[in-house]
């Protein structure tokens, strides 16, 4: 996952000290919100006078066309609108060598990116007050990342607001492209020590499974009664995360059928598929957690494994299931 720094989230600092800084820790981009400001031209050049960063600029404005002559000549790589502030308009998005994205507050419905979506590269969630610094992340927006991934595959999502340690490994872990992270980051004694905890899960997590799980209604389910192949190959190409879940006529899981378990079993039957056996392709007993499980619980669950971990179904104390967390997108947050 990228991570975009949210330089005025700390004006203590000297700006152009501030972006060394960040350069020298290897941060990706330079985040700089522009509150309808004509002044943040002159910030843009002030650092591109002493770092190459690429420039992460979001543009919180009615009109933000007044800025584009600005855009092309600071060469600013990537401009998201505020879509709140857009008052229902879709402004002309020329080609200024930039990429653009179209930002998202809690409370608007992604559905709203539709009709941005043939210019937009990405969309921008943020998870508190626009421009502001600080603010907690609110775990409703974890459902609303996986929405949006399901009904825009090829959009890149970025998120903005309340970004740390412990919501940057959840983030990862739903394929986020890019964090903007403000005074996590720019406002901490060490400035490298942050970073790294941003890319890499240390200490301790208090983060609940059921705060960022796939909900039941997301995922690929089948009653296990009368299971056959054609409608579970179908369910796991529809949903294309590798596998089906099977649950029995109260909702308790009953088994899990993941590619793999296919396979292994046309392979038992290649020369005579007329007589392959679904109920082979069921692993009975699958590797499962409960939705009180903290996330560093669920590390060390999962590490207690002798085998790689794409998926774990997540199960109430009776047996119900009720979601399951994926870690295959951790793979598209690198990327």
């Amino acid at each position: 996952m990228k991570i975009s720094a949210s330089v005025f989230s700390n004006p203590d600092r000297p700006l152009e000290g501030l972006v060394q800084e960040l350069e020298a820790c290897g941060v990706d981009y330079i985040h700089i919100d522009c509150n309808d400001d004509p002044a943040v031209g002159e910030a843009i050049g002030r650092i591109r006078q002493v770092s190459p960063l690429p420039i992460d600029l979001h543009i919180i404005a009615a009109e933000p066309e007044k800025y584009y002559a600005m855009i092309a000549a600071h060469r600013v790589d990537m401009v998201t609108l505020q879509y709140e502030d857009l008052r229902g308009r879709v402004p002309e998005m020329p080609d200024l060598g930039c990429s653009w994205g179209l930002s998202l507050v809690t409370t608007t419905e992604a559905a709203c990116f539709d009709d941005f979506a043939e210019r937009c590269d990405f969309v921008l969630f943020m998870t508190t007050t626009p421009g502001q610094s600080g603010g907690k992340f609110a775990p409703a927006n974890f459902r609303r990342i996986r929405q949006f991934r399901y009904a825009h595959p090829d959009k890149r999502i970025h998120v903005d607001g309340g970004v740390n340690a412990e919501i940057s490994f959840v983030l990862r872990n739903l394929g986020v492209f890019c964090a903007v992270s403000g005074s996590f980051l720019v406002k901490a004694n060490s400035i490298d020590r942050a970073f790294l905890n941003l890319l890499v899960q240390k200490g301790t997590n208090h983060l609940r499974v059921r705060d960022f799980m796939a909900e039941r209604n997301e995922l690929p389910v089948l009653p296990q009664d009368g299971l056959e192949l054609g409608p579970l190959l179908r369910t796991i190409e529809q949903y294309k995360t590798g596998y089906c879940l099977l649950v029995d006529d109260t909702g308790r899981l009953a088994g899990l059928s993941s590619n793999a378990d296919i396979r292994r079993g046309l392979i038992r039957h290649v020369g005579n598929l007329d007589q392959v056996d679904v109920q082979a392709m069921v692993n009975r007993q699958p590797k499962h957690i409960h939705p009180e499980a903290t996330v560093t619980e669920m590390l060390r669950f999962i590490k207690s494994f002798p085998f790689l971990v794409l998926y774990l179904p997540v199960v109430d104390g009776d047996g119900t299931l009720v979601g399951a967390v994926n870690f295959n997108n951790l793979i598209l947050g690198e990327l």
